[in-house]
C-alpha cells in the first residue's frame, strides 16, 4: 500500500495532493459536526444552560441524530399544539407527580431584520421563552425587567375564560371552501333525575365574510315516554353572525333571534324566535358552566383539494341551568349534565361517529370521534379522556363495533336500520379502556344536501342510552354506568 502511495505521488503529485487535501477537510468537517452534536447533547443534559428542566421535548418521529447534526429535516421542527402541551400535558393530572415546573421555549429561530423599506436585510436568529415559567424551573440569565408580556401570559394560562375566546371563535373560509363551508357549535344538556334532554346546533353554512351563508338554531327536546319534538329557524347570515376573535354567535332575522355569548367563563344561551315547524313562539335562556380544565384542544385535518375539518371541545364537563319553552312545553334544567362542541370546515358528504359521557359523580369524562370522508386517506378513530383537573390520556382503538342491528324509527315511511348497541376497546401506554353503549332512544334524520327521495341517500342517527366504561388510563380507575349520547350516520 506505501509503495502505491509512493508511486502514485510520483507519477501524478498535483492530483494526489489535491485528493488528500479533499479528504483531509471531509475528515475535518466531520469531527467539526460530531464535536457540535456532542456539545448540544451536553447542553441538553446541562440543567443551567437549558433553563434547568430534566426533559427536552421534540415532535414525534424525529430522528435524535439529525437534530444533533443540524440536518435539513431539523430546521423549523415544532410541537403541534404546544399551548395544550404545556397546560394539559406537562402541567395536567396525569404527569402531576413526575412534573414539578414546565417552561416552553423557541430557540434558534432564523428572523430577517430591516430598518425600513429597500433598507438591508440583515438575516440572524431568535429565541423566545416565558420569563415567569423559565425564572419557576430554575436559576435564569433573563433581566429582572423582563416581565410576561400579554401573549406570553395567555400562553401560561392553565384555565380561565380568556381561553374560551381562544379556542371557540368562527373561522374565515378559504374562498375555493365558501361554497361548502360551515360551522357549528353544539350543546348537548341531560337531567339524570328526570330522564329530559335538549340538543342545541347552532349551524352557520357559507361564507359569512362573502355575504353568502345562512345561519339556523335547532332545538331537540325529549323526555321519557314522549317522543321528541324539533324546533328551529333559519336566517340570511353576514359577518355580524360570528367573531374571528370572540366565542360569540347570533342568528337574528325576521323570525326572533338566539345568541351564545361567553361572560365570566360561562356560555349564555339566549333566544326568542318564532318555530318555523309550529309557528309557537320558542324561548331559550340557559347557562352552561364547563369545568375550566376539562377540554379538548382544537383539532383540524386536512385532506385532498384542500378539504378541512376542525374540531374543539370547549366543555368535556359541565352542568346546565334554565329552561326551553317550546311547543306549550316548559322544560327545565337545575345543575343537569352539560356538554359543548364546536366544529368546521368541509361538511357535505362529511360523517362521523361520535360518543359522549361523563361519570355521575361529573369528575371523569370521554369523547369519541373519528371524521369520514373521501378527502382523507382513512379515519382515525380517537377517544380522549378528561378530568375536572384536566388531561388523562388519548387513546385510539382499531374500530367502533356496531351490534344489535334492528328496526329503528320510520323515515319516509319505512323504518331504519339501527344499532342496539355500540362498543369499542383501546389499550396503550399502560392504559386500557372498554367502552359500551346500550341504545336506548334513536332519532333518525336526513342530513342537509343529502337526497331526500325515499330510500336514497344517508340517514343520520343521534341515540341516547347507558355507557359502561370499565379500564384504568392516566394512572385513574375507571368503572361507572351513565347516560350518554352517540352519533353516527347509515346507508338504508
Amino acid at each position: 500500500m506505501w509503495l502505491l502511495a509512493r508511486r502514485s505521488l510520483w507519477v501524478r503529485p498535483g492530483r494526489t495532493l489535491l485528493f488528500l487535501s479533499g479528504f483531509a477537510l471531509a475528515v475535518g468537517v466531520m469531527i467539526a459536526l460530531l464535536s457540535v452534536g456532542e456539545a448540544i447533547v451536553g447542553q441538553a443534559r446541562d440543567k443551567d444552560l437549558v433553563g434547568g428542566g430534566d426533559l427536552v421535548l421534540v415532535p414525534e418521529g424525529s430522528d435524535v441524530d439529525v437534530l444533533k447534526l443540524g440536518g435539513v429535516t431539523a430546521m423549523f421542527a415544532t410541537i403541534p399544539n404546544a399551548r395544550f402541551v404545556y397546560r394539559q400535558l406537562l402541567r395536567g393530572p396525569r404527569f402531576a407527580d413526575a412534573i414539578a415546573e414546565a417552561s416552553p421555549a423557541w430557540a434558534g429561530r432564523p428572523v430577517f431584520l430591516r430598518a425600513r423599506p429597500g433598507g438591508t436585510v440583515v438575516q440572524s436568529l431568535a429565541s423566545a421563552t416565558v420569563p415567569s415559567l423559565e425564572r419557576a424551573v430554575a436559576r435564569s440569565s433573563l433581566p429582572p425587567a423582563w416581565t410576561d408580556s400579554p401573549g406570553e401570559t395567555r400562553l401560561a394560562l392553565l384555565e380561565g375564560p380568556a381561553l374560551y375566546d381562544e379556542m371557540d371563535h368562527a373561522h374565515r373560509p378559504a374562498a375555493a371552501q365558501a361554497a361548502s363551508w360551515a360551522e357549528w357549535w353544539y350543546f348537548n344538556l341531560l337531567d339524570p333525575a328526570s330522564g329530559r334532554f335538549a340538543y342545541l346546533s347552532y349551524f352557520v353554512a357559507g361564507d359569512p365574510f362573502g355575504g353568502r351563508a345562512r345561519g339556523s338554531l335547532s332545538i331537540q327536546l325529549g323526555a321519557p315516554g314522549r317522543p321528541a319534538t324539533r324546533h328551529g329557524f333559519v336566517v340570511a347570515a353576514d359577518s355580524t353572525a360570528v367573531s374571528l376573535d370572540r366565542a360569540e354567535v347570533t342568528i337574528t332575522g325576521p323570525e326572533g333571534r338566539a345568541t351564545v355569548r361567553v361572560v365570566d367563563g360561562v356560555y349564555h344561551l339566549e333566544g326568542r324566535f318564532r318555530d318555523e315547524r309550529g309557528g309557537s313562539m320558542v324561548r331559550l335562556d340557559l347557562r352552561v358552566v364547563p369545568r375550566p380544565r376539562a377540554y379538548v384542544p382544537p383539532v383540524v385535518l386536512s385532506g385532498a383539494e384542500g378539504f378541512t375539518s376542525g374540531y374543539v371541545v370547549p366543555a368535556v364537563l359541565a352542568r346546565a341551568t334554565g329552561t326551553i319553552e317550546a311547543g306549550g312545553v316548559r322544560a327545565s334544567f337545575d345543575q343537569a349534565l352539560a356538554y359543548h362542541d364546536h366544529n368546521w370546515g368541509t361538511w357535505r358528504d362529511v360523517a362521523w361517529d361520535w360518543g359522549q359521557v361523563q361519570s355521575p359523580d361529573a369528575e371523569v369524562a370521554l369523547v369519541y370521534a373519528s371524521v369520514h370522508a373521501a378527502e382523507l386517506e382513512r379515519a382515525r378513530h380517537v377517544v380522549f379522556i378528561g378530568a375536572a383537573d384536566g388531561f388523562l390520556g388519548v387513546l385510539r382503538p382499531d374500530s367502533i363495533a356496531y351490534g344489535g342491528w334492528h328496526d329503528g324509527p320510520p323515515l319516509d315511511g319505512r323504518p331504519v336500520r339501527v344499532p342496539g348497541t355500540i362498543a369499542l376497546h383501546a389499550a396503550g401506554e399502560g392504559d386500557t379502556l372498554e367502552v359500551r353503549l346500550r341504545v336506548e332512544d334513536v332519532a333518525a334524520s336526513r342530513p342537509p344536501g343529502d337526497p331526500r327521495a325515499p330510500g336514497g341517500g344517508r340517514v343520520f342517527l343521534q341515540m341516547r342510552g347507558a355507557w359502561q366504561v370499565r379500564g384504568r388510563v392516566g394512572g385513574r380507575r375507571l368503572d361507572f354506568t351513565a347516560p350518554g349520547a352517540a352519533e353516527t350516520f347509515v346507508t338504508p
